[in-house]
Parts: structure tokens; C-alpha cells; sequence
């Protein structure tokens, strides 16, 4: 019970804290620090509360205000967050079910009221954050105010833009908005207290949050909770994070900005708002000026009695500003304090070994600066680089020059040789901009407000970029194949030396696949190509050499760089006493992709002149680049005037690198540089290929990525296979001078490195070429060819016979032979009488005894004999059936073999002499049967053989 109560206490402090937030409404409270991980938060509140319905009774309803909105399309935050003047939490409203209109006189749809407000307040934009202000405030304004009653249409609209007092965020900075919800519950009727419960999860949007809540409300009642309904609440939470805003969500234009008299706060910082001239005093509404005395001539337009309106402006690229502002405001950051950043299309040069020698001299125009319309001078300017680390700290590198009075001068920037920026700051004498501030020490029933004067002076920044590009491609990766080849008897570990192989490259179709077939035979031809039996060419050699095993069985190949596809070994020359196999040893080499990402998505153009007719030549014309600006005037591009692109003979000429936008190329006299046509007007964009100016040009586009440290290459490589291990990246370059470089790295990443570093030496083209080595292991096992010999006696086994030749004759698989087909003959030695046909090679034979000994009959008939060096162990490597001259045949088997002889050999063939030949039908005939014919063969030395194994390991 102890820690019961302990919890309990727990929860009722807890409770009390939700009361004071509940309390508290729709705060607004931000860090003032000054640093760009500042934050600004909205929390806004709507309680639930409870209504009775004919049919359901009682219900419990939690009543919410209209979404403020959000952004979804940021990019990345580049300057700091403006702060306030103190970090304290201020009531901005406090907004109940009950104040929550059912009809409003700007609309609650949010598409229906930014349109309402159009005319008012043409940017879009600064009109959608503009409704979400009110409508987050509650304060689109009550139909059944009498105060709107005769009003029409905008002058409607603007009475209820003029009575909102509520803060404008619209700074250009993405809002990001949660929604959390909590109620009351106790245990049981006796408990004195409520205690709160809270939902620690967030959700995108009120409708999520207050699904969640009716649900646990449910919960906690099915479980016998008792539940206050009428506590029930949303509470949504604005952030203002530090994500830049898309540049078509910022805001350009601050027209309409004076109806919004009453605001406390309109924050419109870092968007592209560039003229402040919707501030000019002089652009008031004359009429309600004549009409309420109280505004003093403007000064007290805005704000009310002892009270100011913040504006926030900075982070804009102001250039145009009224020299007096109307009343009641106060600048959050004056503009002598804070940067008007000038925003500047960048300036793009794109590294080529042709062209400008490098590094090189910039000259950037300041901008012009108006007040009231008229050019104002700098009177200082402190200039600067960034990210220009080629350039050094001295005066001579980068300089500000003003000798023209009508012009803001100029910055000279030597010596740039990679991507940066170049800034400066300048400020303009001060107290050129007056506003009008109330203040009042002690104000009190019946006491005048005092309006002051104040006044700013200007100071801006201007940030150049300057981007130099180069463009990277892919180049062809390389293998190298490293490999350890052995060859070994069949189903032994015996090497088996001087066997020789040829590397051979397999042949494809169409289709990419291969034209060998397993069930091929192959052979080598004289021209050292692989064919198959039908004839077709199924490998090629890659030369003319060739490998052979070593003692040992084995030959090796050390890094030989081949292309991406298929190979094999072909045994081109057996040892002596082992089968050749022309069976191909294939072995896969592979690739990678080489991916390129990062970097800017630039496009290069190509113009070709086109003639109408004329004898004109085509070659010579020149040409200027002009881009359209934001302001749709047609400026030179990168500031340029010296820049000409020429037609050569073919009336061609190429530009690169150009962003997307509106250009025209202006043709011009090369000497007077006048400009002497129209200008040819054509867009790049995304998915424009060709355009055709008709009668003049053809313009073609190719979308290029092009990078630099800013926006540099990332690279991936993609092996083919899990072998293949990457052994250097080559990056291959041209210098400033044309020439050709390359240098080896270890890894991609260092490779990235050198890339991406601005490297001065480094133009287009870079090439990068991924190196792998893939190792393996091939193991190919060939059987020793059948030996065969057999002794040659009389009939008794015992006496051997000298002078007995034998022939064998190629057989096909069907026994076909001819005697013009002689393998091999032999003839049986004297004193042993042996008949040795060395080694044979797998196949049918046919064997006849063709010259018996000198006094002996030749044996009638012959000998079918296969002999199979790849049969498996334990089954025969020589088979023998003998044919009669009747074509019967007799199988000689091994359980009616007649032991070894003297010499080792299973097998004999008797003969016998002429005057001794058996009679017909009596006992010799079938001694002769028996020991000439049945047993007849070959004597045979087996070498141990099994079937051929080869294995490709890894490759």
C-alpha cells in the first residue's frame, strides 16, 4: 500500500503539471542562443468537451482546431535560424470548443481561403502561411461580427487580416507538426482525484491523435475506470526545423503585408523576398489613413496602443528598399546587424584540357542596391574566400574594385583553380531607412503614446559561388585470373607430368550462349581452333602458347588479365601412356558494374547552324550566352562579356555544363561585338533532347553528371563474383596541359578521395577503372591408357613362340571395320614369344593373327577386343570375344582364365604346328577350342584406371 500511495502521489503531481499546460494554451516559446540548432515551438490546444444528442445521450468530443500544415519537400538548412530577443514563453491565444465557428468569413478549407486572399496578397505562398496563421489562431473571422456587416469581397477579407493578432511563421524553413492527446481517470467513484493519463506516442495529424484517444477512453471504461470525458484534449506542437524550404515553396513577395496591422510577430526570414517597397509608407491605404486620425499620417498603422509589431526580414536578398517605413514596428534584426544575403546565380566553368589555361582570373559584378528607385554606393567592402583553399590570404588573390560611380564595383578573383566562394560584405551610410517605434514609459488611462523615429543603416552579404566541374565516367573494368592447375591419374593421386593445355576463348550466339554442348566431342584443328563434331568452331585459342604440367602435375597462371566472359583449357598433347581428353575445362571470368553517383545534373549542348538558302558560309559566326534571371531580364551568362562560342566549318559549336533554365544566344560582329541579330531563345530542361529553331539552328541536349568536392562522385563497384577480390582502382586523368595521367589506389574510397579533393591538375576526363583479381583452383584427372600383351605359345602352354605377327584394325561402335584401318601390329619376340602392343587407346579393335610362326597353322577367325581406360574400378579395362569363321562368338570371361604365366600375362594364344594339327572332330579339336579360340586375347598389364574427374574450383 506504501507504493501504491507513492505512485498515487506521483500521478497527482503529474496532474497538476497537465492543468498548468492546459492551462497555459497556445504558447509560443524559443531559444535565444543565436545558434542554428535554435527552435521555435507552437503548442496549441483544443479541449473536448461534451454535447447531448437526441439519440446516442451523451458522447464524449474533442473538439480541434484546423491544421497548421507542413512541408514535405525540404533541403538541407545553409544559414542560421533567426532568435528572438528572449527565450520567455508568451500567451499567444487560448482557443476552446466554444470559440470554434461553424461558418468563417475566410473560408476553413484551406485551398478556398488562400484563394479568397489572392488579391490581397499575390504570392501564394506568403498567402497559404498567411491563412495558416489565422486559421491555427482561430481568427478567419466571425460572419456574425458586427463589425464585418456591409463588407464585401476583399475589403472584407483585409477587415479580418487587419483584426488578426496572432504570429506569422513563415520564415523558409520547414514546420513540422505532432499531435498528442490525455485525459482524466480514477479507479473508483470514492477516489477524491483524477489522475492523468498521457499518451506518450505522436501522431501526424489531429484525426490519428483523436481516433487514439476515443479508443483508450473506451479501453479505460470497459475496464471499470471512471473517465471525465470533458477532459479530454489534442495538443498539436509546431516545430520549425532547420530544413530548408524547395525554392518554389519560398516566399518572393511580401505584397498585402500591411493588412496584417494587428499581428504580434510576422517572421518571413530566409526566403527570396528581394524588395521591401510593401513597406513604403507611401503605399498606405489613403482613404483609412483620412478616415482614423489615430494613425497619425501611418506611424501608428501598425501594431495598437504601447504595442509593436516584430518583423523578421533577415536572411532575404534585399536590393530594394523605401527610405521610410510605417509605425508601431520593430525590426527583430535590423539591417545594420544582421545579413541580407544577395543570393547570386552560381557561376559554372566546367574543367576541360582545351580552353583557358589554368588556374584562373574571375571578375564578379557587386549587386545594385535602390532605395526609393535610386542606385545606392558602397562606402566599404571587406572581401573574402571560401573553400577556395588555392587562393591565399593576401590582397592580391582577391580584391573589391570601385572606380566607376555608377556602378557597385567589382571583385577580382585570382588564381582559382577548384570549387569555392567568394563573398563579401559592404554596408552603406547609415540612417538611410526611418520607421516609427511606440514607446511609453508608463502608460496609463488617458495617457498618448509616444512615436519615435528610428532609423538603420544597410549591411549585406553576398555569397559567389563558384563551381568547378569535371565530369567521371566508367571505365571498362579489368580482371585478372590467377590459377593453379593439376592434373592427376583417374582415381589416384599420381601427377601426371608433361601433359599440355591451350587457353582457349568459347564462342557465344547471338543470344550470348555458349555453342558448346557437354554431349560434344571436340577436336583441335590445324588452324588450333576447337571444333565440335557437326564442324562448328566452339572455342578459339588466345595464342599460340601453350601450358604443360611439371613433375609435380601442375602449371600455373599469375595475374593474366582477361576479358569479362567464358574460357577454357583444352588438353592439346597427352603424356605417353595416358588417354588425351579434348573435353573443355571451362572456367567463368567475370566483371563488375561500375556505378557513378553524386555529383550535379548538368547539360550539355550542341548548336549546329542551319542555312536558309544562302551562300553564306557556315563557318565563323559568333555567338554570346545571355540567361534568364528570376526577373525574366536576359543577363550574359556567367557574367562573361569576353566569352564567344564560334560555328566551325560545319557551323558547329558546343557548350557545357549549362543548368537548367531560359538562354539565348545572341550573334555578335567579332570585331565590335554588336549584336547584329535576334537572339535565339531555346530552354534547357530535363528530357529535352533536339529543338529546331526554324531557318536558323538545331540545338541538341545530353544530360551529364558533372562533380567536384561540393558535389562529389560516389562510386560503387558490383563484383560479378564472390572471387573476384578487388585489387586496385586506376584513375585516369588529363592535366592542365592535355597530357594524359594516371595513378593506382587501394581502395575505392581513397580513389573517392583523390576525386573529390578539387584536385588542381585534375580536368576532364576522369576515368575509373576498377582492377580484381579472381583466383581458383582446376583440377583435371586422366586415365593411363590399357596396355596390352599376351604371349604367344604352341599348344603347350609351356614353349613359347618367336615370329607370330598380329595386326589390330580401328573398329567403329558397331564393329565396322576395314584392313585398310591398321592401328598397330606386332609380332611375338623371341625366346619369350610376347606380342606387346604398348597402349591402347579407349575403342574397338578387331584382331587377327595376319603371319603365324615359321611350321605353324594361322589361328582361323579373329578377336573382337574394346579396351576402356575410363571404366570404373573394378570393372574390366579389356574385354575379349572371339569369331568364329562360322561368325559365332565366344565371350572370354575372367572365371575361365588360365592362371598367369611366367611373364605376368593372363592370357595366351597357342598354335600349332602344320603336320599336328588336330583332326576333325576328334580331341584336338577341342583342345584347339579351348585353349586357341575360347581363351585367345591379349595378355594384358592393367594399370589401375577409373573414369576421368576434372573439377573447377573458384574459377
Amino acid at each position: 500500500m506504501r507504493g501504491f500511495f507513492s505512485i498515487r502521489r506521483k500521478r497527482i503531481v503529474a496532474f497538476f503539471l497537465v492543468l498548468m499546460l492546459l492551462a497555459s494554451g497556445f504558447t509560443v516559446s524559443a531559444a535565444g542562443n543565436g545558434t542554428s540548432s535554435d527552435r521555435q515551438t507552437i503548442q496549441e490546444q483544443s479541449a473536448a468537451g461534451s454535447s447531448e444528442t437526441e439519440d446516442s445521450g451523451t458522447e464524449p468530443q474533442s473538439a480541434v482546431t484546423q491544421p497548421a500544415g507542413n512541408e514535405e519537400d525540404t533541403e538541407e538548412k545553409t544559414t542560421k535560424d533567426n532568435t528572438k530577443d528572449n527565450g520567455d514563453t508568451k500567451v499567444v491565444s487560448v482557443l476552446s470548443v466554444d470559440e470554434l465557428a461553424e461558418e468563417t468569413v475566410i473560408s476553413s478549407d484551406e485551398e478556398t481561403g488562400i484563394e479568397q486572399l489572392a488579391n490581397i496578397i499575390p504570392d501564394r505562398n506568403f498567402r497559404m502561411e498567411v491563412w495558416r496563421s489565422l486559421s491555427v489562431a482561430g481568427q478567419l473571422g466571425d460572419p456574425d461580427d458586427p463589425q464585418y456587416q456591409g463588407l464585401k469581397g476583399d475589403e472584407l477579407y483585409k477587415a479580418v487580416l487587419g483584426n488578426f493578432t496572432g504570429i506569422v511563421y513563415a520564415n523558409g524553413y520547414v514546420k513540422e507538426v505532432r499531435y498528442t492527446y490525455t485525459f482524466l481517470y480514477k479507479m473508483f467513484e470514492s477516489d477524491s482525484e483524477y489522475l492523468p493519463f498521457y499518451d506518450p506516442s505522436s501522431y501526424e495529424d489531429r484525426e490519428s491523435a483523436l481516433a487514439a484517444m476515443e479508443k483508450s477512453i473506451q479501453a479505460y471504461i470497459d475496464r471499470g475506470f471512471i473517465v471525465d470525458e470533458s477532459s479530454a484534449s489534442v495538443t498539436g506542437s509546431l516545430v520549425i526545423t532547420e530544413e530548408k524550404k524547395p525554392d518554389d515553396q519560398l516566399i518572393e513577395d511580401i505584397t498585402g503585408i500591411i493588412w496584417l496591422r494587428k499581428a504580434e510577430e510576422i517572421d518571413v526570414s530566409f526566403n527570396r523576398i528581394t524588395s521591401l517597397m510593401p513597406m513604403d509608407i507611401n503605399g498606405l491605404d489613403q482613404d483609412i489613413l483620412k478616415a482614423d486620425p489615430e494613425l497619425k499620417d501611418g506611424r501608428a498603422w501598425f501594431g495598437e496602443r504601447f504595442r509593436n509589431v516584430v518583423f523578421e526580414f533577415s536572411g532575404n536578398p534585399l536590393s530594394e528598399f523605401p527610405s521610410e517605413m510605417p509605425g508601431r514596428i520593430r525590426l527583430a534584426t535590423n539591417f545594420s546587424e544582421g545579413d541580407i544575403a544577395i543570393e547570386e546565380h552560381p557561376l559554372i566553368l566546367i574543367k576541360e584540357p582545351e580552353g583557358n589555361p589554368w588556374p584562373i582570373e574571375l571578375t564578379i559584378d557587386m549587386p545594385e542596391l535602390f532605395l526609393d528607385g535610386k542606385a545606392l554606393q558602397y562606402t566599404q567592402s571587406t572581401v573574402w574566400a571560401s573553400g577556395l583553399e588555392s587562393l591565399g590570404a593576401g590582397a592580391d588573390d582577391f580584391k573589391y574594385v570601385s572606380d566607376d560611380p555608377e556602378h557597385s564595383g567589382t571583385i577580382i578573383v585570382e588564381g582559382v583553380k577548384h570549387s569555392g566562394s567568394v563573398g563579401f560584405g559592404a554596408s552603406i551610410r547609415e540612417n538611410l531607412i526611418a520607421w516609427y517605434v511606440s514607446t511609453q514609459n508608463t502608460p496609463g488611462e488617458g495617457e498618448g503614446e509616444n512615436i519615435n523615429i528610428d532609423y538603420t543603416s544597410l549591411s549585406v552579404r553576398l555569397s559567389k559561388d563558384i563551381r568547378i566541374y569535371y565530369d567521371v565516367y566508367p571505365g571498362n573494368p579489368v580482371t585478372k585470373i590467377s590459377v593453379d592447375f593439376t592434373k592427376t591419374g583417374l582415381n589416384s593421386a599420381e601427377p601426371v607430368a608433361n601433359a599440355e593445355y591451350g587457353l582457349f576463348r568459347m564462342k557465344t550466339d547471338a543470344d550470348g550462349n555458349l555453342i558448346y554442348r557437354d554431349t560434344d566431342q571436340i577436336e583441335i584443328r590445324d588452324d588450333g581452333a576447337a571444333y565440335n563434331q557437326d564442324g562448328t568452331e566452339i572455342a578459339v585459342p588466345l595464342s599460340e602458347h601453350t601450358y604443360e604440367t611439371d613433375a609435380d602435375g601442375k602449371f600455373t597462371i599469375t595475374e593474366e588479365e582477361l576479358e569479362p566472359g567464358w574460357y577454357c583449357f583444352i588438353e592439346t598433347d597427352s603424356p605417353e601412356g595416358y588417354e588425351l581428353d579434348t573435353t573443355p575445362l571451362q572456367f567463368e571470368v567475370g566483371s563488375a558494374s561500375v556505378e557513378i553517383t553524386g555529383g550535379t545534373d548538368l547539360t550539355d549542348m550542341e548548336f549546329e547552324k542551319i542555312g536558309s538558302g544562302s551562300s553564306e558560309s557556315p563557318a565563323g559566326h559568333s555567338y554570346q550566352l545571355y540567361y534568364e534571371t528570376d526577373e525574366g531580364e536576359f543577363v550574359l551568362y556567367n557574367d562573361d562579356s569576353d566569352k564567344m562560342y564560334v560555328t566551325d566549318e560545319n557551323g558547329k559549336f558546343s557548350i557545357k555544363g549549362l543548368p537548367d533554365g531560359t538562354y539565348q544566344l545572341r550573334e555578335v560582329n567579332a570585331a565590335g561585338r554588336d549584336q547584329t541579330a535576334q537572339g535565339i531563345e531555346f530552354k534547357v530542361e530535363e528530357d529535352i533532347d533536339e529543338i529546331e529553331i526554324a531557318g536558323e539552328a538545331k540545338i541538341s541536349f545530353e544530360r551529364v553528371k558533372y562533380f567536384d568536392h561540393i558535389s562529389p562522385a560516389d562510386i560503387t563497384l558490383t563484383p560479378d563474383r564472390e572471387d573476384m577480390q578487388l585489387q586496385s582502382v586506376i584513375v585516369s586523368w588529363h592535366d592542365f596541359a592535355g597530357n594524359e595521367k594516371s595513378t593506382s589506389f587501394d581502395t575505392v574510397e581513397e580513389a573517392e578521395e583523390f576525386i573529390n579533393s578539387g584536385n588542381e591538375d585534375v580536368f576532364s576526363q576522369i576515368y575509373v577503372q576498377p582492377v580484381y583479381l579472381q583466383t581458383g583452383e582446376i583440377r583435371a584427372e586422366d586415365p593411363a591408357k590399357v596396355q596390352f600383351s599376351f604371349v604367344k605359345t604352341d599348344g603347350d602352354p609351356g614353349k613359347s613362340l618367336s615370329g607370330a605377327e598380329f595386326t589390330l584394325y580401328k573398329a567403329d561402335e558397331s564393329w565396322q571395320w576395314s584392313e585398310d584401318d591398321v592401328y598397330k601390329t606386332a609380332v611375338s619376340a623371341e625366346q619369350t614369344g610376347l606380342v606387346d602392343f604398348g597402349y591402347l587407346d579407349s575403342g574397338n579393335y578387331i584382331m587377327k593373327e595376319t603371319a603365324p610362326p615359321p611350321g605353324y597353322a594361322a589361328l582361323p577367325g579373329y578377336w573382337k577386343i574394346t579396351a576402356d581406360a575410363w571404366a570404373q574400378e573394378g570393372e574390366p579395362k579389356l574385354t575379349f570375344t572371339y569369331v568364329r569363321e562360322d561368325k559365332t562368338e565366344t565371350k572370354v570371361s575372367e572365371d575361365t582364365i588360365i592362371p598367369k604365366d611366367i611373364y605376368g600375362n593372363r592370357y595366351y594364344i597357342p598354335n600349332y604346328p602344320v603336320d599336328s594339327l588336330p583332326s576333325m572332330g576328334g580331341n584336338g579339336t577341342r583342345i584347339f577350342t579351348v585353349f586357341g579360340l575360347v581363351f585367345t586375347g591379349a595378355a594384358l598389364i592393367l594399370f589401375t584406371c577409373a573414369r576421368r574427374y576434372k573439377k573447377i574450383k573458384g574459377v
